[in-house]
């Protein structure tokens, strides 16, 4: 039964959304039409409070900062929208406490701002002189690494990692209303004539959501092989299709790993249970296939044409660079200045992020910043097993590959899903402590779920012993 203030709360956002839509058919002008919407979804927020967590994983869907362009006092529309983030963030651990383990990435940046200004006389500069540039650094790149830290309840994890397949969709789906509206374009095309499906994203963003969304559902399908996995399967073959059509070569080869690892679970379970297993196996397989085949012109086009599209130049020039300081590098956020117009000017960033760590931090940085990384995995790594354990492990060397071609880790349409995928297999594997700040202390099968060693059994489901809200 609702409360009679729910009743109202219920009722005002209905009338709220029904005037937006009105608004809408009344052929309003596109921006006034979309500010109607947003007021109508904060009212919708307002009436439920607890859908917040799920409006801000679906936020990831859309690169705000192609179409609100804001410049205040120095910070952009992508800075204000990680600063809410960030509030959203703090909320969270607020109210429900943080895993300790997870700090690892945040506290490893932290390091290098610090190193940034410690290590400035031994460039031969006062430290004064950085001015707040590592800090903003430390900024855009740790938020995102905020959201591996919410100790949140297992069915409000449970529903966070099961959105994160919806992201590359929801991306296609905006760009085709933003575009309907005449404030975007679907498809980009660059010199070579190539048309790259790009959503509400640009290209090379949209491949990244598509990258992670492919990888959770194949996740999903080999940790609960009980069935029940028809979505799993054609989501997984959505994204890659997406995937494909982005024209992004980089993360086909990251998705190698994955699909080898899913493969070889998949064709055990075949061979175990009987034929009819192999059928969904069979049509994501011949779907994926045909989608590759459909644009291989396109793929050979680019390679032709762009080769590695600059990146054995570019990353020439960084590395060069940061040889020149390779113990402690040129402090964080140092590589958005190095790029002195020697290079095409899209290469504000090596597109590699090791060598990104390098040049800012140095071997040291670099060390400190793979450790943590190793930290995380190993958290993780260690409360699961059989094929579930081997797809985690080939998803997150998919990572590392992916790492060396694109800006993954600094790119929050990456590093905000995967952290939220992260956090979600941590808490749902027994490695929570039911939301008042556990970690360390955490013991799986009793405050986290799973048997003693923090897994599920290959025919047990968790989600469906798990009750109760966000």
């Amino acid at each position: 039964m609702l409360t009679e203030s729910r009743t109202r709360r219920w009722f005002a956002a209905a009338c709220a959304s029904g005037a937006a839509l009105a608004f809408l058919a009344a052929s309003a002008p596109p921006l006034a039409a979309l500010a109607g919407l947003a007021a109508s979804a904060a009212l919708v927020l307002l009436a439920q409070p607890r859908l917040a967590v799920y409006v801000m994983v679906l936020s990831f869907a859309v690169s705000v900062q192609r179409f609100v362009a804001v410049n205040i006092g120095g910070l952009d529309t992508l800075s204000f929208y990680k600063f809410l983030l960030l509030g959203a963030v703090a909320a969270a651990l607020l109210q429900r406490g943080l895993i300790r383990p997870m700090l690892a990435p945040a506290a490893a940046l932290a390091f290098l701002a610090v190193e940034s200004y410690a290590a400035a006389p031994l460039r031969g500069e006062v430290p004064g002189s950085l001015g707040i540039g590592p800090l903003k650094a430390l900024f855009g790149l740790a938020v995102p690494f905020l959201l591996l830290l919410p100790d949140w309840r297992p069915e409000t994890a449970r529903r966070i990692r099961a959105l994160l397949p919806w992201l590359a969709p929801a991306s296609v789906a905006a760009g085709a209303l933003l575009q309907a509206a005449g404030l975007g374009r679907l498809f980009s095309a660059e010199f070579t004539g190539v048309p790259r499906l790009q959503g509400a994203n640009i290209a090379a963003h949209l491949a990244m959501l598509a990258f992670i969304g492919t990888a959770c559902a194949l996740y999903e399908i080999c940790r609960n092989a009980s069935g029940r996995a028809g979505g799993r399967y054609a989501l997984a073959l959505i994204n890659f299709v997406i995937l494909v059509a982005t024209g992004t070569r980089g993360p086909l080869l990251a998705m190698a790993p994955i699909v080898l690892a899913f493969l070889a679970a998949a064709f055990r379970r075949a061979l175990r249970r009987g034929v009819l297993h192999a059928v969904p196996l069979l049509l994501l397989g011949g779907g994926g296939a045909a989608a590759l085949w459909l644009q291989l012109d396109n793929y050979r086009l680019r390679q032709s044409e762009k080769g590695l599209s600059g990146r054995d130049t570019a990353w020439n020039f960084f590395w060069e660079k940061a040889n020149e300081l390779p113990v402690f590098g040129r402090g964080l956020g140092a590589v958005l200045e190095a790029n002195d117009g020697t290079l095409y000017s899209g290469f504000t960033v090596p597109h590699n992020e090791y060598l990104r760590f390098y040049y800012d931090g140095g071997l040291v940085g670099l060390l400190v910043m793979l450790a943590a990384f190793v930290l995380v995995y190993a958290a993780i790594a260690r409360r699961l097993a059989g094929a579930e354990k081997w797809t985690f492990r080939a998803f997150m060397l998919g990572v590392c590959i992916y790492s060396f071609t694109d800006n993954t880790l600094s790119t929050i349409q990456f590093t905000a899903p995967l952290c939220c995928f992260l956090n979600g297999v941590y808490i749902l594997n027994g490695g929570a402590g039911g939301g008042r700040g556990g970690g360390f202390g955490a013991v799986p099968g009793r405050n986290g779920g799973g048997n003693a060693h923090g897994e599920y059994g290959e025919n047990e489901d968790p989600y469906r012993r798990i009750v109760g809200g966000g």
